[in-house]
C-alpha cells in the first residue's frame, strides 16, 4: 500500500503471509525516477528546527524497523470561540487519552480552552504506541514554552495511571538513535541492555523532574498541609492562661 506525501512515497505492508505486517519502506521521486530511501530517519529529520517549543524527536517502530520522526505540537487561542483539536499523523483517540492523563496527574496542566495542533512532520502515519512519550514531551514543551534540548529522543507507552510502560523493539530503537547521533535517550524502565546515554523514567512525574522540574508539578505534591493560624492562636492562648 502506497501513502503519498509530495515527492515521498511510503509503502507499508498491510498483509504478509511470510513475515510481520506494518513494515515500512520509503521512496523518493528523483530526476531518474523513484528511488528507495536508505535512511528514512535522515529524510524525515532533514528540516528539523532546533530550539522550537513543542517540537521533539520520537524513535518509533514501523514493523520491526525503528524510524525517527519529529512530533510537533502547537497551542493557541480558539479561532472561532470553540477550542478544537487538529491531529495529523497520529491516532486522535490516543492523543486525547494522553491529554486526559496529563490533566488528571499534573497540577496546572489544562488546555481545554486552547486550540491544539499535533502533527508528525513528513506526512507519515504512526500507529506505534511507543510514540506516547514523545507526544507528552511535545505537549509539555508547547504548554510551558520551553524548548527540548538538542540531541534528545524518546519512546514509551503512557498508561492511564501516568506510568511509562515498556514497548517492543527496544534494542532497535537504541541502535537507530545511536546511528543518528542522538546522545540523550529517554524511555521506560527496562531490564534490557542500554547505554549510559539512556535515561529511565517510570511516570510523567519523573519526566517533569528530568526536563522541566519547576514548570509543572505532579498532583501528588499538590496537597501540602497549611498551618492553621487560628488554631495555633487558640492553643497558645490556652497555654498562657494555664
Amino acid at each position: 500500500m502506497f501513502e503519498v506525501d509530495g515527492q515521498v512515497r511510503v509503502m507499508r505492508a498491510r498483509k504478509n503471509r511470510n513475515g510481520p505486517t506494518n513494515e515500512l519502506t520509503m521512496f523518493r521521486m528523483t530526476k531518474d525516477g523513484m528511488r528507495s530511501v536508505e535512511n528514512p530517519s535522515q529524510l524525515l529529520l532533514e528540516s528539523h528546527l532546533e530550539g522550537v517549543p513543542g517540537n521533539t524527536i520520537a524513535t518509533t517502530a514501523e514493523g520491526s524497523r525503528a524510524i525517527m520522526a519529529e512530533v510537533q505540537c502547537l497551542l493557541g487561542p480558539p479561532t472561532n470561540g470553540q477550542p478544537r483539536r487538529n491531529i495529523s499523523g497520529l491516532d486522535s483517540k490516543r492523543v486525547n487519552q494522553i491529554i486526559a492523563v496529563l490533566t488528571a496527574h499534573l497540577e496546572k496542566f489544562d488546555i481545554s480552552d486552547r486550540d491544539l495542533y499535533v502533527n508528525v512532520a513528513g506526512g507519515i502515519d504512526i500507529k506505534d504506541t511507543g510514540t506516547d512519550l514523545p507526544v507528552v514531551i511535545a505537549l509539555l514543551s508547547a504548554y510551558t514554552g520551553m524548548a527540548i534540548p538538542e540531541g534528545v529522543t524518546s519512546w514509551g507507552e503512557v498508561g492511564l495511571a501516568g506510568e511509562i510502560r515498556p514497548i517492543q523493539f527496544h534494542e532497535n530503537r537504541i541502535k537507530t538513535a545511536q546511528v543518528m547521533k542522538f546522545d540523550n535517550m529517554i524511555g521506560p524502565k527496562t531490564s534490557e541492555d542500554k547505554p549510559e546515554s539512556y535515561t529511565e523514567i517510570g511516570s510523567v512525574a519523573d519526566l517533569l523532574a528530568l526536563l522541566m522540574p519547576e514548570e509543572v508539578k505532579s498532583k501528588k505534591s499538590r496537597k501540602t498541609r497549611k498551618p492553621n493560624k487560628e488554631k495555633e492562636k487558640v492553643i497558645n492562648d490556652s497555654q498562657e492562661t494555664t
